[in-house]
């Protein structure tokens, strides 16, 4: 066996479009094989590679992440250069894979970098398809849409049909979540005309089944939709595409979805997820597990929204912590490119200035906190540019509104007015409505289309500033807020400060994006832990919550000798009544339950659960025993009064409870939380056991 022929079978991996990915992976096994027979590790590191990749292809980024640095280590070692230029597209693939876009960007851009010095012109439309998907996964979709036209173009001259489609599958896909029908069937038309040149690569054709169902949806024809995904499911399938099966699943599950068939987009949905995280695919999961809440939403399932919630939140964080570290990365990388650009031009000013622009989006990228993030944007700023005033103030796109502005003047910061988009003597809310940044030198003497003198809206205001420059804060095409330096004197700010200023209020609107959703993502971590301590029905705190409370509950007993009381009750024929009413009646008479519990207790204590199907659980600290006895018998008395029926076995043909109280005087002996449910358990078995309706109490 020659060198020549095991290139040959690699050349063949790489180039047959009609392969099967069971033949691909016979021909891997025997590439690698015969290369490590020959002792050939240039012609391994070409093997590994087409193994890394085929690797990831079914679902295997482990694996397919340790062949690709073990190749990589043989191609530095050889300097095999055109071989590292397609590891780090791949391994950009496997970190975007994991969600880790800072890596992967930084990977993409060292392959870009490598096509270019080995003149390598056909390996660009891949690498800018794969900058186009990290892009659409972040939504910065416009930056996305320019990547895949430029690939699209490029892998249509080189005749690259499997990349052109992928690529145009991807412009579909962004289309499709924009709700845009006419640009997703225009591209639709293009893959279908190259499509009649490969009609038989079973890849392509599934490829398409799936763009002509998110077609079908946005025109509102369900059931072909449903069809042309299960056929497309069935092709990828059959020939083990895990990529292509993981969404024609989820699209089957959204099709359902809008069906109404909750049960089976259900069904479809949670399986999704969990084989998501099974196999870490952070953005598949994070869309699939967004997907399942709407529908059990729907369905009302409570332990379900809030496990994906939590899990939710867990996948947000790491976004969020990825998207800062590619902020990081793009600052650092536009940067350096700018700083080697000024070197050159040998204007220590313009290295003064990229240096500083430098510093203060590293530091501000770090703080994720608003008030401390703007502190340290004054502070910045206050220590290498000269003005007199600096205004930072957020957008509420739906109020239309500019506000939470503040205003730093004389070293001191102050909290400044709100103004409506409709004020149009703002210049702040003119940049907001131009989505653009304007600088005027000479403040008296400014003329602005749709702008109008600060006198007509302002009446008691006067602006002593001639110099402004003021920029909008765009965060994923949307404004969030507006930035603005200000001198008294004309013409303060020269076009070197300018540009500057202009690069700094990017990276602003990038940490001023990060602080306030790190703030939202702690708001909603906040609700859920209050959510998952509250029973849904009675909204009385619930079993977990007890399994909460119990220790400082055991602690105040067992250090602080505080007594303690607790009290159990449960309907009494409560499975009966269900039985007899129905379960919707069952509900309300436990709901009324826990409102009688809350009127009477709430005063006394906060610890008030709901324990169990119909039982109920108060604990009363340092409150006197003839106290305790007295609320017992209140909430008996207005159980009774309550006058629910129960013709089928009653006390008296009405709805009635039984309690059981248990009574805790501090001693030598440790309390534990066995102890503390259980003697007012036994209490309630005794009034249950003495014919209901009625109180009973034990001292311990």
């Amino acid at each position: 066996m020659k060198i020549s022929e095991i290139n040959n079978i690699n050349d063949q991996i790489e180039n047959d479009e009609a392969i099967t990915l069971v033949t691909k992976k016979k021909l891997i096994d025997e590439a690698i094989t015969l290369s490590q027979a020959l002792d050939e590790p240039a012609v391994l590191a070409r093997s590994l590679v087409n193994l890394a990749t085929y690797l990831l292809s079914t679902g295997e980024p482990s694996s397919a992440n340790e062949k690709a640095l073990e190749a990589m280590k043989i191609a530095e070692e050889l300097q095999l250069h055109n071989i590292k230029r397609r590891l780090c597209n791949l391994l950009g693939n496997i970190n975007s894979y994991y969600g880790r876009y800072n890596i992967a960007l930084n990977y993409y851009h060292q392959s870009l970098r490598l096509s270019q010095q080995l003149e390598i012109e056909a390996a660009k439309s891949g690498i800018l398809n794969n900058i186009a998907i990290l892009y659409g996964t972040i939504k910065m979709n416009d930056r996305a849409v320019e990547y895949y036209l430029e690939a699209q173009k490029s892998a249509e001259r080189e005749h690259n049909y499997r990349l052109y489609f992928l690529i145009t599958h991807n412009i579909i896909n962004l289309y499709f979540d924009g709700n845009n029908l006419e640009q997703a069937k225009t591209h639709m038309s293009k893959m279908e005309a190259m499509l009649t040149l490969k009609p038989e690569v079973k890849e392509y054709v599934g490829i398409t089944f799936l763009n002509k169902a998110k077609i079908a949806i946005l025109e509102g024809k369900l059931k072909y939709s449903l069809e042309a995904t299960l056929n497309g499911e069935n092709i990828f399938e059959e020939i083990g595409d895990i990529v292509g099966i993981n969404e024609a699943r989820l699209l089957r599950s959204k099709i359902y979805f809008e069906m109404c068939d909750y049960e089976r987009a259900f069904e479809i949905g949670i399986k999704l997820c969990e084989d998501a995280e099974r196999q870490a695919e952070f953005e598949l999961e994070r869309e699939a597990r967004m997907h399942v809440n709407k529908i059990a939403q729907y369905m009302e399932i409570n332990p379900q929204i809030e496990w994906n919630y939590k899990r939710i939140i867990v996948l947000d964080e790491q976004l969020l912590s990825n998207l800062y570290q590619m902020s990081l990365y793009q600052h650092e990388e536009r940067i350096d490119i700018e700083l080697q650009q000024q070197l050159k031009n040998n204007t220590d000013r313009l290295i003064e200035n990229m240096k500083f622009i430098n510093e203060v989006s590293k530091d501000i990228s770090k703080e994720l906190n608003y008030d401390a993030l703007i502190k340290i944007i004054i502070g910045k700023l206050a220590s290498f540019v000269q003005f007199d005033a600096l205004v930072i103030g957020l957008y509420d796109k739906n109020r239309e509104v500019l506000f939470n502005r503040i205003t730093y003047e004389k070293g001191v910061i102050n909290q400044s007015y709100d103004v409506p988009l409709s004020n149009k003597s703002s210049m702040g809310t003119w940049v907001v409505r131009k989505k653009r940044d304007h600088y005027t030198g000479y403040l008296s003497h400014m003329v602005l289309d749709d702008f109008e003198p600060l006198h007509k809206n302002f009446k008691d205001i006067t602006v002593p500033y001639e110099t402004v420059y003021y920029a909008p804060l765009i965060d994923d095409e949307e404004v969030i807020g507006v930035f603005s330096l200000q001198k008294y004197t004309i013409n303060g700010f020269d076009h070197l400060q300018i540009d500057m200023l202009r690069a700094i209020a990017s990276y602003i609107a990038i940490a001023v994006a990060n602080a306030l959703k790190t703030a939202k993502m702690r708001e909603l971590n906040e609700q859920l832990k209050t959510i998952s301590k509250k029973d849904g029905l009675s909204q009385l705190l619930n079993r977990y919550a007890l399994n909460q409370d119990a220790k400082p509950i055991l602690s105040q007993f067992n250090d602080q000798k505080m007594t303690i009381s607790t009290l159990m009750c449960d309907i009494d024929y409560f499975k009966e009544y269900n039985d007899y009413y129905g379960h919707v009646e069952g509900d309300n008479v436990i709901i009324k339950v826990a409102q009688i519990l809350t009127k009477i207790c709430l005063d006394y204590t906060p610890y008030i659960y709901r324990y169990g199907g119909d039982e109920f659980l108060v604990v009363f600290q340092d409150l006197e025993e003839t106290k305790v006895e007295s609320i017992a018998y209140d909430i008996l008395k207005s159980v009774d009064l309550a006058d629910m029926p129960h013709i089928e076995k009653g006390i008296g043909e009405k709805v009635t409870i039984s309690i059981g109280l248990a009574h805790f005087s501090p001693s030598n002996e440790l309390l534990n939380e066995d102890d503390l449910l259980r003697g007012a358990d036994i209490s309630l078995y005794i009034s249950k056991r003495k014919g209901r309706n009625q109180v009973r109490a034990t001292r311990f």
